[in-house]
């Protein structure tokens, strides 16, 4: 059993019924299930600004993709800002002030799978 993500190199030994075997090897990858970030906080450090810092969980992420809706119940979340996935922070201005906006982070693994963070709201000043 692997703890942390990578690749490894396996071997297979594999019997027959009459005592013949072969020895069969390969790579494999080993991948965490699809963790999005969490701690996901956002802030109006200045008028018409958000900040948003959040945890990475995962090691082979390839992209996390903010994305951001206006309104204190907004549901429809469009995609703002694409970004490396070892990224932890992201700040944006020239926001309206006195708007709510609500945020998520979508990761993406090098597979191709998909997970969602948890939903912020912040108040712009």
């Amino acid at each position: 059993m692997y703890t942390t993500p990578g690749i490894r190199q396996v071997s297979l030994r594999v019997t027959d019924n009459v005592g013949g075997y072969q020895i069969v090897g390969g790579y494999v990858l080993a991948q965490d299930p699809v963790l999005p970030p969490n701690n996901l906080k956002a802030t109006s450090p200045t008028k018409g600004a958000v900040k948003l810092t959040w945890t990475n969980r995962m090691v082979l992420v390839s992209e996390l993709h903010i994305e951001r809706c206006t309104g204190a119940r907004c549901t429809s979340f469009v995609p703002i800002f694409v970004t490396q996935g070892t990224t932890t922070s992201f700040s944006e201005s020239g926001l309206k002030s006195g708007t709510t906006f609500r945020y998520r982070i979508r990761v993406n693994d090098y597979l191709g799978n998909t997970g969602y963070s948890s939903i912020v709201s912040v108040k712009t000043r």
